[in-house]
């Protein structure tokens, strides 16, 4: 199973991300990537400091 989720911050819904997530028999993992439009942004931030 493959899902994946588009993340947004704040009312205007600036694209932040994609956060994927796949499992496949015992295993599982997810990863999140930034978006181009927020790399962009010259407001932007990290969300997390241990994310590069």
């Amino acid at each position: 199973m493959k899902r994946s989720i588009q993340i947004f911050l704040g009312d205007k819904k600036k694209s932040l991300g994609a956060l994927r997530y796949d499992h496949q028999g015992q295993r599982e993992n997810a990863a999140f990537a930034y978006s181009h439009e927020w790399l962009e942004n010259d407001e932007r931030f990290p969300i997390d400091p241990a994310l590069p």
